[in-house]
């Protein structure tokens, strides 16, 4: 097993986890050091026995998270993407290293920064989206225009054209959900799961996708968007800068 090590998308190098415990930490004791003055001196452990990694937080200041969720223990597999502070570490199976590596990340945009520019993408969320795209019906597209209005955060009044068949939005991580257009339906469902803090129309969006409507109100994080249909076109007023995808 390998774990590759990212800081603000740039990779930091590759090691093979061996036998006992690797530890993680800024400290310079550490197997692996990370160092930030967000990540503890001893911030984490991975215990690699019989083939079964487990990884363990150990008591830092800032918390470790899998795929999203805080942990104290975690058992881990291939795809995982342990997050400390800044950094991302992907686990990978050794023989599938490479073939992740060269493989094209999927684009994320980010609510929470000026002009949803693309976020940093993990092998979890890739996955997640690929699997979601697959169970598409593969219906004609649909020449209506599809956008969601932006009601909140650095970004609010703006609008994003929803022209691929599966758009992400939010935050690589946490709160991330895809948009899908399939024929002339519009979904949405969840990349990461359990946050709570995606609703539609007040709800809290599960793991089961969701249908869309003009005027469906969708609230990731603390940003809250409003799905507006060609037939409402006219809402969009003069000047509005849009994004488009494709």
């Amino acid at each position: 097993m390998k774990i590759r090590v990212d800081k603000h998308g740039k990779p930091l190098g590759e090691v093979e986890l061996g036998p006992g415990e690797t530890t993680i930490g800024r400290a310079p004791h550490n197997d692996i050091v990370l160092g930030d003055r967000a990540v503890s001196g001893r911030h984490a452990s991975v215990h690699l026995a019989q083939g079964q990694a487990v990884l363990r937080d150990l008591k830092s200041t800032n918390g470790t998270q899998v795929n999203g969720r805080r942990i104290t223990t975690h058992t881990l597999s291939d795809g995982d993407v342990i997050a400390i502070a800044n950094y991302r570490i992907t686990v990978f199976t050794t023989d599938r290293i490479e073939e992740a590596s060269a493989d094209p990340p999927t684009r994320i945009l980010r609510l929470d920064r000026p002009g949803m520019p693309p976020g940093l993408v993990d092998e979890h969320s890739t996955r997640r989206i690929r699997q979601i795209r697959s169970t598409r019906s593969g219906a004609p597209g649909s020449t209506r225009t599809v956008r969601l209005r932006v009601m909140g955060g650095c970004n609010q009044g703006r609008h994003l054209d929803l022209i691929a068949p599966v758009t992400a939005l939010g935050e690589p991580g946490q709160e991330v959900v895809v948009f899908i257009r399939d024929g002339d339906d519009l979904y949405v469902q969840l990349v990461h799961e359990g946050t709570g803090r995606v609703q539609v129309n007040g709800k809290v969006l599960d793991t089961e996708r969701r249908s869309l409507a003009h005027n469906d109100v969708i609230t990731v994080g603390e940003v809250r968007m409003i799905v507006v249909a060609e037939s409402s076109a006219d809402e969009l007023g003069a000047g509005t800068e849009e994004w488009k995808l494709d």
